[in-house]
């Protein structure tokens, strides 16, 4: 099958075969092709992007999106071999308090980071994109619109729930299908429908983030730690081993520690982390609120289909295309725009004193009364009839 956790429908085909190439884990920032966790991924425009509600594409990718992509990578350019969305949840907004700086959607607390200008309301379906944090909240960097169709998505950690026997994600209650086994702590994108609060999983997929790097040989990956000793730190959910040599002069990152990590699989399968970057928001080009905001206007330009001959190009370049994008620019010229038409209204005026000429019409209508006399000559004949008597 296709889909989240599994391989999906290679967009491109590497030489050889068992495990190569890198997959990268992470929030795309800009476009051309898209780019994520620095890196420029180039795919064809007919591409298919897979998402937990099934294949799409790629006019669904879009700015804040998080996203995961097995690639053939070199340096700062990557060629897909796989692109799958992966939102955090998708559902019914539970709860929007006043301030709008978070909502509770299907049960999971999203976190806006500012202040939306329309936050969702109550009621609405939207799908939110963005890393959780220790505590399971949700950091969002896209929010978008989205059908109620009784579809609902959650990716997380399972957690024992409030008897014994439950299971949940955050706030909500999951029961799985009849067979299925799960233990806390197990990380699963569910599927299913809401009842009464309790989400009924109808599928299940287990580990994807692990499931993709397990199909690759490198991998960059943005997330905030959610745990973390000596020896190693988990990030969305994977643990990554720090190495001996890593970064020897500075502390490993703490919880809840945005960070950027590259990683390279060891020999017995586990991943070690070569250099690890910690992040905040504003340095990867946005706040959350900034991007939901940004979310519906964005979508992939077309003709982005093969990886350029050219060196590296500057990240900055995709810094331009969203400047572009800023509309309030375009509103100070139309603010002189309506001061032209002031004097078109004196136009008009003009136009009055015409009204004044059918006046004129109206002395003709005299003309009539002289056929009147005209009627009198009969009475002329009368006195030549007399001529006959004498």
């Amino acid at each position: 099958g296709s889909g989240i956790g599994g391989t999906g429908n290679p967009l491109a085909t590497s030489e050889g075969s068992g495990i190569g190439g890198t997959g990268i884990v992470g929030v795309i920032t800009a476009f051309g092709s898209i780019w994520v966790n620095g890196v420029e991924v180039h795919y064809p425009t007919n591409a298919v992007i897979e998402t937990p509600t099934g294949p799409q594409g790629a006019d669904a990718l879009a700015i804040g999106q998080f996203v995961m992509v097995s690639s053939d990578r070199r340096g700062d350019q990557a060629t897909a071999r796989d692109i799958q969305l992966l939102p955090a949840v998708t559902g019914p907004v539970t709860a929007a308090p006043p301030s709008a700086a978070s909502l509770t959607v299907a049960g999971q607390t999203v976190l806006l980071g500012a202040t939306m200008q329309h936050p969702p309301a109550v009621g609405d379906w939207i799908s939110v994109y963005g890393m959780r944090r220790a505590d399971g909240a949700v950091v969002a960097t896209a929010i978008a619109p989205h059908p109620a169709d009784g579809q609902v998505v959650v990716y997380g950690a399972l957690a024992r729930g409030a008897t014994e026997g439950t299971l949940r994600i955050q706030d909500l209650p999951v029961v799985l299908p009849p067979g299925t086994r799960a233990e806390p702590g197990m990380p699963l994108l569910v599927t299913g429908t809401l009842h009464a609060g309790v989400l009924m999983a109808a599928q299940l997929r287990s580990s994807p983030i692990a499931t993709l790097a397990e199909h690759n040989q490198s991998l960059s990956i943005q997330g905030y730690v959610q745990a973390a000793d000596a020896d190693q730190v988990t990030v969305d959910h994977l643990a990554i081993r720090l190495a001996d040599t890593e970064q020897p002069s500075q502390t490993p990152p703490g919880i809840d520690q945005l960070v950027l990590i590259e990683a390279h699989r060891a020999d017995d399968g586990s991943f070690v982390a070569d250099h690890i970057d910690t992040l905040s928001m504003i340095e990867m080009g946005h706040d959350a609120a900034e991007v939901a905001g940004m979310r519906a206007e964005m979508a992939v330009p077309p003709g982005r289909t093969e990886l350029p001959d050219t060196g590296s190009p500057e990240v900055q370049q995709p810094d331009v295309e969203s400047s572009d994008l800023q509309v309030p620019e375009v509103e100070t010229p139309e603010v002189e725009a309506p001061e032209v038409e002031t004097p078109e209204v004196e136009t008009p005026e003009t136009e009055t004193p015409e009204v004044e000429t059918p006046e004129v019409e109206t002395p003709e209508v005299h003309t009539p009364e002289l056929e009147t006399p005209e009627v009198e000559t009969p009475e002329v004949e009368k006195p030549e009839v007399e001529g006959p008597d004498r």
